[in-house]
């Protein structure tokens, strides 16, 4: 599989609609994960459940290598 990595560079507009689609939370189609939920791939070691399914590119992406962790 290949999959492509784009960086998100927002202007002050689209930063401020960014932060009020944050504040609205969770929804079917967007989820908002912070770097520790990524880096465990979707597992919340705070309430010790599987929040999403985070793939690992997903992760390398975060960090830029690869871990099979």
């Amino acid at each position: 599989m290949q999959y492509d990595i784009l960086e998100l560079l927002p202007n002050v507009e689209q930063r401020k609609e960014l932060l009020a689609l944050k504040n609205q939370g969770d929804t079917e189609y967007i989820k908002w994960a912070d770097r520790e939920l990524i880096d465990c791939l979707g597992h919340d070691k705070r309430t010790k459940k599987k929040l999403y399914d985070i793939r690992q590119h997903t992760k390398w992406a975060l960090n830029m290598k690869w871990s099979k962790e």
